[in-house]
């Protein structure tokens, strides 16, 4: 792969938008467009690895690569794996929220079952008189 510096960034920033994107998508809870965007970020992914590889390769020494790599993208990285937190936070709590409404719309359907069975009215003989 060629390296571009700026292609690295760019790639960096679109990942950034499409975190920021997938955050507001968990917020409204569409889901459809979660999903878009995660798989925008797994072809983004395969995208950074081979840009990033080039960036350390234009380095005579590995170690020097490294060093410029941390000084130049560590800022950048850090910012996207805060808001990869952030989004799997915002998952959690609406994962959290889903399960304590399907536990008490079960708790509800167990009630009324047994209201029913309690009061509800047997089954209706088919012959109400004998005349």
């Amino acid at each position: 792969m060629q390296f571009n510096h700026e292609s690295l960034g760019e790639l960096y920033a679109e990942w950034r938008r499409a975190s920021d994107a997938e955050g507001r998508a968990i917020q409204a809870g569409d889901w459809p467009a979660v999903e878009e965007w995660q798989q925008c970020k797994m072809t983004l992914k395969a995208r950074i690895l081979p840009a990033a590889e080039a960036w350390q390769k234009r380095w005579p020494r590995r170690e020097q690569g490294q060093v410029e790599f941390e000084r130049e993208f560590r800022p950048i990285v850090t910012e996207l794996i805060s808001l990869e937190h952030r989004n799997d936070e915002w998952l959690r709590l609406r994962r959290q929220t889903a399960e304590a409404e399907r536990k008490a719309m079960e708790d509800s359907r167990r009630n009324l079952r047994g209201l029913h069975r309690a009061y509800g009215s047997g089954p209706q003989p088919h012959w109400q008189s004998y005349s």
